[in-house]
């Protein structure tokens, strides 16, 4: 699935603003094949737990050849921005790593046995110095993402 494509298949409609208009209109148009997909009435089960956040949705699995179809029906070169349509790509991988778990971190990124990356070209590590984000110019590591503007 693209990034889009996730986020339509886990979102409620609660959220459709946020995505894209013609991959919200698949979730709120009556007329969308995906419709049954977002349920206005459904069931929760507690399964156990205390706070309703835990509880489980009772849902059905979403169609993923209906999914795609719908999707499909949407031509992204004229209907999406080129903003929208970047988002909508899979780029690198970001790991960052607090203070003190480095080595525990290490073997998501490289293979224990051979010492080599797992995802070569995939998996960028960013260190933290404490516990707060450092500042990483993510643009940087998508190369079309970069400023076409010499000097920038």
């Amino acid at each position: 699935f693209t990034p889009l494509m996730q986020l339509l298949s886990v979102m409620p409609t609660q959220c459709s603003e946020l995505l894209p208009q013609p991959y919200s209109a698949l979730m709120i148009n009556e007329s969308s094949p995906i419709t049954g997909f977002y349920p206005s009435d459904f069931q929760v089960d507690p399964n156990g737990k205390k706070n309703s956040w835990e509880y489980v949705v009772r849902i059905p699995f979403i169609d993923e050849e209906k999914l795609l179809s719908a999707v499909g029906s949407i031509n992204h070169k004229t209907q999406l921005s080129r903003q929208e349509r970047m988002r909508n790509l899979r780029g690198r991988d970001h790991v960052f790593i607090p203070p003190g778990y480095s080595d525990r971190i290490a073997s998501y990124i490289k293979d224990d046995a051979t010492g080599k990356k797992r995802r070569p070209g995939r998996t960028t590590a960013f260190e933290m110095d404490d516990d707060s984000l450092p500042y990483v110019d993510l643009s940087l590591t998508r190369p079309f993402a970069r400023s076409r503007t010499r000097g920038r």
